[in-house]
């Protein structure tokens, strides 16, 4: 960034960005500031000429520059003009009359301006707030997994006052709940043993019997099981002509 000499852009300036400059350092970008600005405050910023020869070394690139000489006495308005000029614009017209080739040169003044003043890109105004720090986040603590509910389900077809073995345990698991109903009759009474050998009677689950109706029975129960043992169905009791009976146990 840089700003034109003197004071005056300071009061009546504006902001003009452009671009494709190839620039070597500040201080180049800095003349060529102070050359636009003497370039734009110049009062002949162009000259118009019809060319009457052949001047095949003007181009526009590479510009070759052209001493442009005007006498006071050339102009109705008495301009004074003697300075360097490149050629902007070349056209052609081609006459049929004369069977020639006519040139219009557009020609533009070579300036060399004071150089301008090197701006410094301003911080950012924070609006007088202050970005607060991130605070940091405390690792979550760890979460006991859960496990997953396994059900043993009995379903026995007239049964009959005798112990039923059921499925060995394969890991720890706790009994939380006892569900039962009949079909037919009138109930049917029941626990379920936990027992280390199947031959050998164990522990009643329940602290006492349940009765299993056709509209059901339900047990909360708390036992921890071990890898290894046997559950056993010991029916004690059944009324009326029972077609079948289905127990449920619900582990966690």
């Amino acid at each position: 960034m840089a700003c034109a000499p003197g004071k005056t852009p300071g009061y009546r300036g504006e902001i003009d960005q452009m671009q494709g400059f190839a620039l070597n350092s500040q201080a180049h970008l800095n003349q060529i500031v102070g050359n636009l600005y003497a370039f734009r405050n110049y009062p002949y910023k162009t000259i118009d000429e019809d060319l009457a020869g052949s001047y095949r070394n003007l181009d526009i690139a590479p510009q070759e520059p052209v001493n442009i000489v005007i006498l006071p006495g050339d102009t109705e308005r008495g301009f004074d003009i003697n300075g360097d000029f490149n050629p902007n614009i070349l056209s052609y017209e081609y006459s049929p009359q004369d069977k020639m080739l006519l040139a219009h040169a557009t020609f533009i003044p070579i300036v060399n301006g004071t150089p301008g003043e090197a701006m410094s890109i301003p911080d950012i105004p924070d609006n007088g707030y202050t970005q607060p720090e991130t605070p940091i986040i405390p690792p979550f603590p760890p979460t006991e997994p859960t496990a997953a509910i396994v059900t043993y389900t009995w379903t026995l077809g007239s049964p009959i006052v005798a112990g039923i073995p059921g499925p060995r345990i394969p890991a720890v698991r706790n009994a939380v709940r006892m569900d039962a109903y009949v079909v037919g009759g009138t109930s049917a009474t029941f626990n379920v043993e936990l027992r280390n050998t199947i031959g050998t009677p164990g522990t009643d689950i329940m602290a006492g019997d349940l009765t299993a109706t056709s509209s059901g029975a339900t047990a909360t129960i708390s036992v921890m099981m071990l890898p290894g043992q046997w559950l056993w169905l010991d029916i004690s009791a059944v009324s009326g002509a029972v077609s079948e009976l289905v127990v449920t146990l619900t582990t966690g």
